[in-house]
């Protein structure tokens, strides 16, 4: 069988994956088993955009052919419209970026959180309040509220 090609944004996601598992900080470390969901949702997504790229390449060559080459005089209408699909199609793709960009913030797979989360715990060891503090305020006030 044929071993499957992936794409940049696929390969890219991989390798953040990997280091994701290794990290050394176990609070930040992607656990498999339990981010198995974030994983492959990652995955589908830098797959869909992959694949969408792969048919524009096609279909822009194609295009590039059909124009060069064609006699028929509706040919090269037909593969420019078609050309004109694909490309709204890899418009609108790029609305998944900031989805998978939010993944890769979970994974603390992004200099941003990594950096965030190493002042937060800085500052929880020198005695400020911590994330978890806060929210154990917001909860302690549902429990004496009934807010759900």
């Amino acid at each position: 069988m044929a071993r499957k090609r992936y794409g940049k944004k696929r390969l890219a996601f991989d390798r953040s994956v990997r280091a994701a598992l290794a990290n050394e900080n176990a609070e930040q470390r992607l656990d498999a088993e339990l981010d198995a969901a974030l994983i492959a949702a990652g995955r589908g997504i830098a797959d869909h955009i992959d694949g969408l790229d792969a048919e524009f390449e096609k279909t822009l060559e194609h295009t590039r052919e059909v124009l060069a080459n064609s006699t028929d005089t509706l040919a090269p209408a037909r593969a420019l419209e078609a050309l004109d699909k694909i490309a709204q199609r890899v418009d609108k793709a790029t609305y998944l970026t900031p989805h998978l960009m939010n993944i890769l913030r979970e994974m603390y797979a992004t200099p941003k959180t990594r950096v965030e989360a190493k002042r937060l715990k800085e500052k929880t060891s020198e005695g400020g309040k911590s994330a978890a503090d806060k929210v154990g305020k917001v909860a302690k006030f549902r429990g004496v509220t009934g807010v759900a």
